[in-house]
């Protein structure tokens, strides 16, 4: 175990850094464990509450960088900080932090929780984050966690703009406002004031953006000949959730091929995708029924469905597609074949 060397000098605490070296790499591969395990719980818990996030970043103390806060703090022993393993949580919106604080406090044992947030100046905007103390519940058992339960480690949650006026204030030295040359204040001010504004703006746009869907699902459930809304992703998102409920719904970054896809055949309203859909739906459904035929329990999802729609309405858009002739032959023939049956 690292111990003092020479007693204490002046007040601080020596650490003889050879044993304290040992001592690092002995407990490595534990806070290593911990490390995954953490990462893993929390992007688990924020993916079933369907939470989005920009980024979990992980880190384990150096030893350079423990030694020296150990010294500051006069730890006796180095390796006693709470922030020897360290998660930050990187959210996309201001409204997100309370929402993963909620995680974090139901997922861990939280000993400390410290809003650098509320209350904070925007000169100092770079420094805000949410900063937990936690470890793993005791409700965790077995081999994987026998080593890595009673470790102490810290959890960060902060939004894009905090992260990245951290990071680039962090990049020029400046840990506080005594640090900035008084003829360089009133820009970094400035700078700080931008990173604030904008982390306050797309929020606001979140939640316009919230009550704009709210609107557009509200339309969709009126009557289909008084549909009057323009093509864009959000329309389309809640137009195929609402018409086609049956069938799986894919997530935005599917549904924007889709939507360029139909922009380029011309389409501008989501009356003419409706107007579509009256036309060639039920034998789009039956294409998807024969097609899955030897899987009777699997569908297309909306995506999918839309596409044949525009198989059925569009020759070049079919050819396209289809990258050999064969599949689209037999394509062609399944649809031949329910085409005529709904004509007779």
């Amino acid at each position: 175990m690292a111990g003092k060397e020479n007693g204490e000098l002046e007040g601080k605490i020596k650490y003889d850094t050879q044993s304290a070296s040992a001592d690092y790499q002995k407990q490595y591969k534990t806070w290593e464990n911990l490390r995954d395990e953490a990462v893993f719980i929390i992007e688990h818990e924020l993916s079933k509450r369907n939470i989005k996030y920009h980024a979990v970043h992980k880190r384990i103390k150096t030893l350079e960088s423990t030694l020296q806060k150990a010294q500051r703090q006069e730890k006796a022993d180095p390796f006693s900080l709470t922030d020897m393993v360290g998660i930050r949580v990187v959210c996309l919106f201001l409204s997100d932090l309370e929402r993963i604080a909620a995680v974090i406090n139901e997922v861990f044992d939280v000993a400390s929780q410290d809003d650098k947030i509320k209350g904070q100046e925007v000169a100092l905007f770079g420094y805000m984050s949410v900063h937990f103390i936690v470890g793993l519940k005791s409700s965790y058992s077995g081999p994987r966690y026998d080593s890595v339960k009673g470790i102490a480690f810290e959890v960060q949650v902060r939004t894009i703009a905090m992260d990245a006026w951290a990071a680039t204030s962090h990049y020029l030295d400046y840990k506080s406002e005594e640090d900035v040359p008084n003829n360089l204040r009133k820009d970094f001010y400035a700078l700080s004031g931008l990173f604030y504004v904008a982390d306050q703006h797309f929020e606001m746009f979140f939640r316009s953006r919230l009550e704009s869907k709210k609107v557009i699902a509200k339309e969709l459930k009126g009557p289909a000949t008084k549909i009057q809304l323009e093509l864009n992703l959000d329309t389309l998102q809640e137009y195929l959730k609402n018409r086609f409920p049956d069938h799986p719904l894919p997530d935005a970054k599917d549904v924007s091929p889709l939507l360029q896809e139909l922009k380029a055949l011309g389409y501008a309203s989501i009356e003419q995708i409706d107007s579509l859909r009256e036309q060639f739906y039920p034998i789009a459904l039956a294409v998807e029924k024969e097609s899955y035929a030897a899987s009777p329990r699997l569908r297309f999802n909306a995506v999918g469905i839309i596409r044949v729609l525009l198989d059925l309405k569009h020759e070049s858009y079919r050819e396209e597609r289809f990258t050999t002739k064969h599949n689209l032959h037999n394509y062609l023939t399944i649809v031949k074949r329910h085409s005529s049956a709904q004509k007779a």
